[in-house]
């Protein structure tokens, strides 16, 4: 049997709206442009956030356009990422995948 994850509200609010993020006239060492996708994951039986989950973005091809994983508070940030519609999979060994749908992405 798999284990399921939770994706805290947040992560999931930013997911299905994520805003275009720029730091216009503000200096940064790394300037992000584009859109980003942000949560957190967590073990859906004990709410115990979960390192290393894979985070995949989609495109409408099926194709991975980037990704990344969750830190040790199961946090995940994906910089850079063009408007668009988009698939995000979330995938751990042990658990069940989640695949997030027509996720549209807007500066």
């Amino acid at each position: 049997m798999f284990k399921h994850f939770i994706i805290y509200f947040f992560g999931i609010l930013q997911l299905i709206s994520a805003q275009g993020h720029s730091h216009g006239g503000h200096s940064h060492s790394h300037k992000h442009t584009g859109c980003e996708i942000l949560g957190t994951v967590v073990d859906s039986s004990n709410a115990t956030p979960i390192e290393y989950v894979s985070i995949s973005v989609l495109n409408r091809e099926g194709e991975v356009v980037t990704g990344g994983l969750t830190d040790a508070q199961g946090k995940f940030q994906i910089h850079d990422i063009q408007p668009g519609q988009y698939q995000v999979r979330i995938e751990y060994m042990g658990f069940k995948t989640i695949n997030l749908k027509d996720i549209k992405l807007n500066l």
